[in-house]
């Protein structure tokens, strides 16, 4: 648009010049000026032809004329672009009030998830804790092989059982059922585990506190391990919590585990309850290495008789 009125100056501006020939100029030849001569310069030639005060009053006006022009199209340029400015704030102000609506939604969305995580991870322990609580009168026993019982499964574990605690009669050693665990062993000689339920519950108390000092014992030439049968996922934690029972029992420290799943130990003279690595991250003393440990750690293999881990009795 000033481009527009550039051009639009020019050419007024010849066309007055047009409108003024030089020979008109020259025939009138040189006038005086009226009035004093302190009412402007003297007359001086331009291309020939000399410059009168009407004519200086003409230009002069055309020039005013143009620049009032100029100046009207100016406000208004400006107006327009102030309008477009005011128009793109309130924009702008519109999408930063839409983006803090949304940034205070996706917060409480957030808040509103760790809380939901909070209860699903309690709701898994409390399940946890019914499944191992259903298997409290099961005893876990590893080590032997599918060929090594002779006779039934209740015969080798009521003999296994008086071995472990010889105040025990035979009558007295009363099971609702014993299964092996897991499917049958492909190859000869593997050992599977057996899962034996006492009908009463303080005879197995009796029995783990019997093996509380031991893993394994020696029965019929084989070492045998016997433990709580807890759930899956109880022994996967637990298996993370190694590098922690790893080094309490370096320093000499007894620990417990805990229904729903904790571990409970004394350190540095206080009473801590941990679930996972980091929480034991946490206080003060305990190595900061302890995720790389548990990385670094193989997983147990069925084969393999049980840990110390497995085998500590839930006292």
């Amino acid at each position: 648009m000033a481009s527009q009125t550039h051009r639009k100056k020019e050419g007024s501006l010849r066309d007055l010049f047009a409108k003024t020939p030089a020979k008109r100029m020259a025939q009138s030849g040189p006038q005086e000026p009226e009035g004093d001569d302190e009412t402007g310069p003297a007359p001086s030639e331009v291309d020939g032809a000399p410059l009168t005060r009407a004519f200086m009053e003409q230009l002069f006006g055309s020039l005013r004329e143009d620049f009032a022009m100029l100046k009207r199209d100016i406000v208004a340029d400006i107006k327009d672009l102030k309008k477009e400015v005011i128009d793109l704030g309130q924009c702008v102000d519109l999408v930063e009030q839409t983006q803090d609506a949304r940034e205070e939604e996706l917060n409480c969305h957030r808040r509103e998830l760790l809380t939901l995580q909070d209860k699903n991870q309690d709701l898994q322990y409390q399940i946890e804790d019914l499944e191992n609580r259903s298997r409290h009168s099961n005893i876990r026993i590893k080590g032997i092989p599918a060929q090594a019982e002779a006779g039934s499964l209740e015969e080798f574990v009521v003999c296994l059982f008086r071995h472990v605690v010889p105040s025990f009669k035979e009558q007295d050693i009363v099971l609702d059922g014993t299964h092996r665990a897991g499917r049958p062993a492909h190859t000869p000689g593997q050992a599977q585990d057996m899962l034996p339920c006492l009908h009463y519950y303080k005879q197995k108390e009796v029995i783990m506190v019997a093996i509380r000092d031991t893993t394994t014992i020696e029965f019929e030439g084989h070492r045998v391990g016997l433990c709580q049968d807890l759930s899956t996922l109880t022994l996967q934690r637990r298996r993370l919590l190694r590098p922690v029972t790893e080094i309490l029992r370096e320093e000499g420290i007894k620990y417990q585990w805990d229904h729903p799943f904790r571990l409970l130990f004394t350190w540095h003279n206080e009473l801590h309850s941990i679930r996972t690595l980091k929480e034991a991250q946490r206080l003060e003393g305990m190595p900061q290495n302890l995720e790389e440990r548990a990385q670094m750690a193989a997983p147990p293999s069925r084969q393999r008789s049980p840990g110390p881990d497995h085998l500590k009795p839930n006292t």
